[in-house]
C-alpha cells in the first residue's frame, strides 16, 4: 500500500483557549447530487508552468472509504495554462496562457467550468499573470510585466481595455481583492524577487488612491490574504531573518506576528478563527491548522517531501492539498482537526493545486 501523508490527532491546547471551538469536522459523507454541488479543485498538470488545467470533481468524498474522485480536463493542447481562478458563481475560470502567443508571452483567458467557450481577454503585449476575480464576478485584477516594470491592473470580464492602478515606487505584485470589492491589496519592491522585504499597499478601485499598510519597518514577503470580514490581512514576514506570518489591521496598520516558522500555503478559515499554513522542519514539510493566537494547533499532514499548496473548502469542512509523498504530486483531502486524511487522485501525471475551490 503506498505511503500516505501522515494525519495526526496531536493537539496542543493552552488552558486559556481550551474552550475555543475546534475547526469544523465533516460527518461521515459529503455527497453531491450534481456537478454543481461539491465540485471543484483546479489543478495544473505536468508542473506549475506546463500542461492544461484540470478539475478534481469531489462528487464522492467520504470519510475513510477511499472513494475515487474524478479528474476532468478543462483545457487542452500544448499551451501552458497557469494561475487559474474560479468566478464567485463557480461557472467560469480565468487563467493565464501562452496559447495564442508567438513569443511565449502570457495573456488572460476565461473558460466555462465545463471546458467550453475559451475566450481571450487581453491582446496587449506583456506577461499577464495571477488573474483574480472581483467578489461580484464582473472584473479581474491581475499582474502584468512589460517594459521592465511589473504593474497591477483591472479588466472587465465582458470586454473592454486594461486599466492599470497608479504605479507606486518599485514593481507591483500579488493583487488581492478586498471581500467587498472596493479595494485591491498588493506588494511592491525595487528588487523582486531578490528583496527580503516588500511593501504592502491597498488601492481604492474607483479612485486609484493608494495607501501603505503597515510600516517601513515591517518585513513582508508573501502574498496578502484578506480576512473574510476585510478587517485584516494575513501575510508572510521575514523579521530578523526568521520567516513567519503576521496579521495586519487594514484600518490602523497595526501588525501582529502570528508566531511560528510558517511560510507557505497560508490562509484563513471561512470563519476567520483559524489559520492554515505549512512550514519546513528537518528537511520535510508539515501542514497544520492553528488558532489565530497560535496557542492551539492541529497537524493535518507531516513529513511531506515538498511545500504543499493547500486550501479550505468554502464551507470550512475540508482542507485540500497536494503532495508528492508517493513520488508524483497528487491531491489529498483532510479534516481540519487532523483526524483523517485521504488521497483523492491517482493520475498519470503530476497534479498541482491552484489555491481555489469552486463555490
Amino acid at each position: 500500500m503506498p505511503a500516505q501523508p501522515t494525519p495526526s490527532t496531536e493537539v496542543s491546547i493552552i488552558p486559556s483557549v481550551a474552550d475555543a471551538p475546534a475547526p469544523t469536522s465533516p460527518g461521515n459523507t459529503l455527497a453531491a447530487t450534481s456537478r454543481a454541488d461539491v465540485v471543484g479543485i483546479l489543478v495544473a498538470s505536468s508542473g506549475f508552468l506546463g500542461g492544461g488545467l484540470l478539475l478534481v470533481d469531489l462528487g464522492c468524498v467520504a470519510q475513510g472509504t477511499g472513494c475515487a474522485s474524478q479528474v476532468l480536463s478543462l483545457t487542452h493542447g500544448q499551451a501552458s495554462d497557469v494561475f487559474a481562478d474560479v468566478s464567485p458563481t463557480g461557472t467560469t475560470v480565468a487563467f493565464a496562457s501562452d496559447r495564442q502567443s508567438t513569443d511565449q508571452q502570457l495573456g488572460l483567458y476565461t473558460v466555462r467550468i465545463d471546458g467550453a467557450g475559451i475566450r481571450r481577454l487581453t491582446r496587449e503585449d506583456g506577461f499577464f499573470v495571477r488573474p483574480t476575480w472581483s467578489p461580484d464576478g464582473t472584473k479581474l485584477a491581475f499582474q502584468v510585466s512589460r517594459g521592465g516594470r511589473s504593474s497591477i491592473g483591472v479588466i472587465a470580464t465582458d470586454g473592454g481595455g486594461v486599466t492599470l492602478l497608479p504605479q507606486v515606487a518599485g514593481d507591483m505584485f500579488f493583487p488581492a481583492w478586498s471581500p467587498d470589492g472596493e479595494e485591491i491589496a498588493f506588494l511592491t519592491s525595487d528588487d523582486y524577487p531578490h528583496a527580503t522585504s516588500l511593501g504592502l499597499y491597498i488601492a481604492d478601485v474607483h479612485t486609484g488612491i493608494t495607501r501603505r499598510v503597515g510600516t517601513t519597518a515591517d518585513t513582508f514577503q508573501g502574498p496578502p490574504v484578506w480576512s473574510p470580514n476585510g478587517q485584516a490581512i494575513l501575510i508572510g514576514t521575514n523579521a530578523d531573518g526568521k520567516e513567519g506570518l503576521a496579521v495586519v489591521r487594514t484600518d490602523s496598520s497595526v501588525t501582529t506576528p502570528v508566531g511560528g516558522p510558517d511560510t507557505s500555503a497560508y490562509g484563513w478559515s471561512p470563519d476567520a478563527n483559524w489559520i492554515l499554513s505549512s512550514y519546513s522542519k528537518d528537511g520535510t514539510w508539515r501542514l497544520r491548522v492553528r488558532s489565530l493566537d497560535g496557542d492551539r494547533a492541529f497537524v493535518i499532514a507531516d513529513a511531506l517531501p515538498s511545500a504543499p499548496i493547500a486550501i479550505w473548502s468554502p464551507d470550512g469542512k475540508f482542507i485540500a492539498y497536494d503532495s508528492d509523498i508517493d513520488g508524483s504530486s497528487q491531491v489529498y483531502i483532510a479534516s481540519p482537526d487532523g483526524s483523517w486524511s485521504e488521497k483523492l487522485t491517482q493520475a498519470d501525471t503530476d497534479l498541482y493545486l491552484n489555491d481555489v475551490w469552486t463555490p
